[in-house]
């Protein structure tokens, strides 16, 4: 389990990483402003301050009939479920 001192839902390395402190980091705020919190952030593992660093589909292909492939940007030691 990973330190979160003041109890908002966000890791305190994480925090540190990205805002300087683990009171720095709104976990309702959109540093970035590309739709997601901050605390949505820290879970997909994304980049806060870059908006290009977004948890979405990019691509969705059919490879046969009730079938298709989901493409997605991942970050490691995450879990996705579709």
């Amino acid at each position: 389990m990973q330190a979160d001192t003041d109890g908002d839902g966000v890791p305190d390395a994480w925090a540190n990483r990205y805002f300087g402190g683990p009171t720095a980091c709104d976990p309702n705020g959109d540093a970035d402003g590309d739709g997601l919190s901050n605390y949505e952030e820290c879970l997909a593992g994304t980049d806060p301050t870059a908006a290009d660093s977004v948890l979405r589909i990019s691509r969705i292909a059919g490879i046969a009939p009730l079938s298709a492939r989901i493409e997605w940007p991942s970050a490691t030691n995450r879990t996705y479920t579709v």
